[in-house]
């Protein structure tokens, strides 16, 4: 029963705090986020990670975390937001218009294309967004059709890319793309 009472205490206190922190940033007007909301996962869909750490959490990690790679690493995130699941040939006309639709937007927003690999069925396209000389959204998406679909939004004020190669960080399977990039912007 105490264990009960504790852990209850504990968890009310850390939403409280993530709520507190959560609510001085509106990750949706940074000019690195990407509405991956739109792209809703197929109730057909197998292997599935849908990843959604915000703000109020990234401050919390970062406050408690004594490993100073980790610390640096998050310390310009407002938000991650991963999406991958498997789909099938009936989801993939659908899904690959909202993914142009995405495409598109970051190219008029004048992201940096730093990969594009396209085939007939297939496309990967890594973006990153510069605002004053430094990266503050990272965007991979990835689409082989009657397959695999990963979608990756890292969002902030000041991203360290190498930071996010080397936190060991799961951007579904892509992180070996990362590895052949000089990030150093």
């Amino acid at each position: 029963m105490k264990r009960t009472v504790f852990l209850t205490g504990l968890l009310s206190v850390i939403f409280i705090v993530t709520g507190l922190f959560a609510q001085d940033t509106d990750i949706t007007r940074l000019p690195g986020y990407i509405n991956l909301e739109k792209i809703k996962i197929p109730k057909s869909a197998s292997e599935i990670t849908d990843i959604s750490i915000g703000p109020g959490l990234l401050k919390l990690l970062s406050g408690t975390s004594s490993d100073s790679s980790m610390k640096k690493g998050i310390s310009g995130i407002m938000s991650i937001r991963v999406k991958s699941f498997e789909i099938d040939d009936s989801e993939a006309g659908k899904l690959l218009k909202q993914l142009q639709e995405i495409i598109r937007k970051v190219e008029k927003d004048k992201w940096e294309s730093i990969v594009k690999v396209k085939s007939k069925d297939e496309f990967t396209n890594i973006s990153v967004k510069m605002n004053s000389g430094k990266p503050v959204g990272l965007l991979i998406l990835s689409y082989e059709a009657g397959d695999k679909v990963t979608l990756v939004n890292v969002c902030g004020k000041g991203i360290d890319l190498n930071a996010i190669k080397n936190m060991g960080m799961d951007l579904g399977g892509y992180e070996d793309k990362l590895d052949s990039l000089d990030m150093n912007f």
